[in-house]
């Protein structure tokens, strides 16, 4: 309990009262949702025999990860200067920023056009199957078996065909054009601009919802929140509000995961969304740590991270992956959903070293969100408004990603967002990169 009163107390302390999203929240949401309950040892868990210290070790890795970002000053980003810097781009920033955006999400659209040959299942009559998925259940097994072949197909035998590379393009993608239509929406105020907003939103859901994707459209709505967020200081009531949205968009896409045997009541659905919490990457944190105490694995002694790094590389997949391997030892079987159990970043540390690298992990991975934030808090500009969202969503994500993931999705996001920023991005990157040039030619 005085671990959770101190880091509440130092979240207040970084928000300064703004009200605004911020990497470390998102961090700090995701690590008591989805990583605690699982190692909590309640009779019925997998961590029963295992005792208080699996979560206490969380509990306090996440106490470093907070303190590391306090010290290292990502409370010294406020949102108050975001508010002024991008309150009134000029007519031709916000030309530039339809254009990119239009671009953008013509891009993203073929791109799904490509991967399902043709219009995506949400498209084509997939909805019906979020909101009765027992009676539309061949629809619902569809998408979930889409989900499979397009996200981790290569991993469980099937051929390689540019998964990671197109699943991280459309999951940040969707969440920059989102964010973007907000922003310029926010901007404009015109009818073309709601309706811009209106059609990105549908077609976000629909193919990202057609794939099976569930956090990834999470994020969506999150990426919605923070854009008005650094345009406007939300009030208590909009918070709720936000918060009712959030839950009834978790309880929709209920069935694009095991929640879809639910049926279709309220009630049904959110035990389903909380079983699904509960049962989600945080149990498989759990099953490391079972598994390793009782001398079924082995600790990997750094070699889960240069197998993590090597499959950053396009079209390169382990052999035997890591995530397979405790499929296999937990759940005897390959032949799940996905047949792919990810661990988050406490159970990626866990396996690699053990308590200790766990410590000094979310010690460093704390540091690191101040170091990044404070960079991404110096743009001033439209484009630096998008950078600001998605840059807070994957540097919060980082507690399920982990350092590897933060890098290839970053690496992403950079080149989309350039894309998001239209010809007045292109320009400015354009002169920056001449500049820097011609300082550090021979004649300067």
């Amino acid at each position: 309990m005085l671990v959770v009163v101190v880091i509440l107390t130092l979240l207040h302390l970084t928000g300064r009262r703004e009200r605004v999203m911020t990497p470390i929240l998102l961090f700090v949401g995701i690590e008591v949702a989805a990583v605690w309950l699982p190692l909590l040892p309640t009779e019925s868990s997998v961590m029963a025999e295992a005792g208080p210290f699996p979560a206490l070790l969380a509990a306090v890795s996440l106490l470093l990860a907070v303190v590391a970002y306090v010290l290292l000053g990502g409370q010294g980003a406020p949102a108050t200067n975001w508010r002024a810097a991008v309150s009134s781009p000029t007519s031709s920033e916000l030309r530039s920023l339809r254009i990119g955006l239009t671009l953008l999400v013509g891009m993203l659209t073929g791109l799904a056009v490509y991967r399902f040959g043709g219009l995506p299942p949400m498209l084509t009559g997939g909805i019906s199957s979020l909101l009765d998925p027992v009676m539309n259940a061949e629809q619902a097994t569809l998408i979930r078996e889409t989900r499979r072949s397009l996200t981790k197909g290569q991993l469980i035998g099937e051929a390689y065909s540019g998964q990671g590379i197109f699943n991280a393009a459309s999951e940040v993608g969707w969440q920059i054009s989102v964010a973007g239509a907000v922003l310029y929406w926010s901007w404009a105020r015109t009818r073309g601009s709601a309706w811009g907003l209106a059609v990105v939103a549908v077609l976000a859901f629909a193919i990202l919802g057609s794939a099976g994707a569930r956090a990834p459209l999470l994020f969506c709505g999150i990426a919605a929140a923070a854009a008005l967020a650094l345009r406007f200081r939300p009030t208590t009531r909009q918070l709720v509000a936000a918060g009712c949205v959030a839950a009834v968009l978790a309880l929709l896409i209920m069935p694009l995961s095991k929640g879809a045997a639910a049926g279709v009541s309220v009630t049904e659905r959110a035990s389903a969304l909380v079983e699904r919490i509960s049962n989600g990457n945080g149990r498989n944190n759990a099953e490391i740590v079972r598994l390793i105490d009782i001398g079924s694995l082995d600790i990997a002694e750094g070699e889960l991270f240069v197998e993590r790094a090597e499959a950053m590389i396009p079209g390169i997949s382990p052999t035997d992956p890591f995530a397979l391997r405790v499929t296999r030892l937990a759940y005897g079987s390959t032949e799940r959903t996905t047949g792919y159990s990810t661990p988050t970043q406490f159970g990626l540390l866990y396996a690699d070293g053990g308590p200790l690298v766990v410590l000094l992990g979310y010690m460093l991975s704390g540091g690191l969100l101040a170091v990044l934030w404070r960079q991404i808090a110096r743009l001033r500009s439209p484009a630096g408004a998008l950078v600001a969202v998605q840059g807070s969503i994957l540097l919060g994500y980082l507690s399920v990603t982990g350092i590897h993931g933060l890098i290839a999705n970053g690496a992403v996001a950079a080149l989309l967002v350039l894309v998001a920023a239209g010809p007045a991005g292109w320009s400015r990157l354009s002169r920056t990169l001449l500049r820097r040039a011609e300082a550090t030619s021979p004649a300067a």
